[in-house]
């Protein structure tokens, strides 16, 4: 099928292929393997939905006629003008998501932005107004690390900004942002984070109504599968919880908290895609990248 459009200065020619043979199943067509993971996909989707698990027939009736190319491009191009808005697509990845690894990839997309811009501000409310340019440099990344490695620790990002550059001179410096970055992480030392508190703790503010609901939705959503892992690792006693924690207490109250402490370390593993039976959660990842693992979640052995 070819769509053509003349004018006087030049020529378009628009070709579109359109298969209307089911691969497979179509007449001089090679027969391909079935693809697995379609199968799995649709057969988790289904049970999940409560419905029959659909059957794949890997033989094609021998009279299987091909559709219409024009009914194919039809089928492709139709639009019932129920489109979902970004924000209801959103919400309907958050209900598919129950896993910490996904919703963790989520939540890192929505606020990496905004966390980013609140430390900017931050900074540049002590900086010369000449120089806040300084801080489109790469060594930024490394700045606002180190801000969010001293917010875990219990710390304010504003405090430490102003501390590593009121009354302080930056003459001289090649790189305003690593000079910052050097200053803050020699003023804070080894830090040790904090208490680790719940996602809806964490939200940043957007003055975006729609989106500081669905953060706040996500945040709730992360709690409450971490909450379930917790649960399951009481019911389930898996060999990673048992070797760090021992066996779970039959009084309630230790029982309660050996499974907020199983929440904790099995939030981690599934975040993180530790999956190591025993080992319940490996190395602490190292410090020498500025993405090396979220500063407050890094569980110490103990």
């Amino acid at each position: 099928m070819a769509l053509q459009r003349d004018d006087t200065r030049r020529r378009y020619q628009h070709r579109l292929r359109v298969h209307a043979h089911s691969p497979g199943c179509g007449r001089g067509l090679a027969a391909q393997p079935p693809r697995p993971e379609l199968a799995r996909t649709e057969r988790i989707a289904a049970e999940r939905a409560g419905l029959p698990v659909p059957r794949h027939d890997l033989d094609a009736p021998a009279n299987f006629e091909p559709a219409e190319p024009g009914a194919v491009l039809a089928g492709i191009l139709e639009r019932d003008g129920r489109q979902r808005s970004a924000l209801a697509e959103r919400r309907a990845n958050l209900v598919n998501a129950d896993h910490l690894g996904r919703l963790g990839a989520i939540w890192e997309g929505e606020t990496a932005g905004l966390r980013t811009a609140r430390y900017r501000h931050s900074v540049r409310e002590w900086l010369p107004e000449g120089l806040h340019g300084a801080l489109d440099s790469y060594q930024a990344t490394w700045l606002w690390r180190s801000l969010r490695a001293a917010e875990a620790a219990g710390l304010d990002a504003r405090e430490v900004a102003r501390r590593a550059l009121e009354g302080r001179t930056l003459a001289g410096a090649r790189d305003i942002a690593a000079v910052i970055d050097a200053r803050i992480r020699r003023d804070t030392g080894a830090l040790v984070p904090s208490k680790w508190r719940p996602w809806s703790e964490q939200v940043p503010i957007t003055p975006e109504p729609e989106r500081q609901r669905y953060l706040q939705e996500l945040a709730a959503a992360m709690d409450a599968r971490k909450e379930r892992i917790g649960e399951f690792a009481a019911e389930t006693s898996p060999a990673w919880a048992v070797n760090s924690l021992g066996p779970v207490p039959s009084d309630p109250l230790d029982r309660l908290e050996w499974q907020q402490r199983a929440a904790h370390i099995g939030a981690y593993r599934e975040m993180y895609g530790w999956d190591h039976e025993t080992d319940p959660i490996g190395m602490e990842p190292a410090g020498d990248t500025p993405r090396s693992g979220p500063p407050g979640m890094r569980l110490g052995r103990r």
